[in-house]
């Protein structure tokens, strides 16, 4: 509750624009798609494509970019002996968690309601999806937390990453499209798993080679063990 009550300002109205806020990249890039005269590279919805990019971003990018900022935002907190900086990280992951569903669920209820009767969607592989993207974003943040506590330098480093891994996640393009071995080199990035995967909900007749469940979520586990490992070090 102190966490929400001082990055919106304690009032129900500023909430709402950090939901609002993640529509952005839906939106932005729809735009750019629609003025260009681009098609969906799959599929024949342009909207359905552009969302297949847009949420798995969504759901690691802000995990992500509000993490690694945790302990230095709420670093007062730090005086009491019974608040430990892990403390809060979990804080900021549960208020992350929140917005990430209310966000998914409306952009969900605009494109089933602009696909009305042809809106087919694999409820389980999308909330496997979710929470991978989630886990992912989590676990890239947890990671950044104890280095951005030691220096602020680390702050544009981690969002330029974390734009660097979007724009190479396969968001414009079919992953397996590309020619091998140039395919096996772009699906060491995590975040084209997390696009494949919700592609794999969002159509009923989408197969992907490139896909790599286990890799995804055991680089995940790997990335947040060495961000645990960082705060235990931080701390002593």
């Amino acid at each position: 509750m102190r966490d929400m009550r001082t990055r919106y300002g304690g009032s129900l109205a500023s909430y709402l624009l950090s939901v609002a806020w993640p529509f952005t990249h839906l939106l932005v890039i729809l735009f750019v798609y629609l003025i260009s005269g681009r098609s969906a590279s799959y599929g024949t919805d342009l909207l359905l494509w552009t969302a297949s990019g847009a949420i798995p971003f969504i759901l690691y990018y802000y995990p992500t970019r509000w993490l690694i900022v945790s302990r230095t935002d709420n670093a007062g907190l730090l005086s009491f002996p019974a608040v430990l900086p892990i403390d809060l990280v979990i804080s900021r992951i549960i208020v992350e968690l929140m917005t990430a569903l209310i966000v998914v669920a409306t952009i969900f209820a605009m494109i089933s309601f602009h696909l009305g009767d042809e809106a087919h969607f694999d409820l389980p592989v999308l909330i496997q999806a979710f929470l991978a993207s989630f886990y992912f974003g989590v676990s890239l943040g947890v990671l950044g937390a104890p280095l951005v506590f030691l220096s602020r330098a680390f702050v544009p480093a981690f969002m330029l990453l974390a734009i660097l891994i979007w724009v190479l996640g396969g968001i414009a393009f079919l992953p397996d499209s590309i020619p091998q071995p140039y395919r096996d080199y772009l699906a060491l990035n995590p975040f084209i798993h997390c696009a494949e995967w919700f592609r794999m909900g969002l159509y009923e007749d989408y197969n992907s080679e490139t896909l790599n469940r286990e890799y995804l979520l055991m680089t995940s586990t790997g990335l947040l063990c060495i961000g645990l490992i960082l705060d235990r070090l931080v701390r002593k």
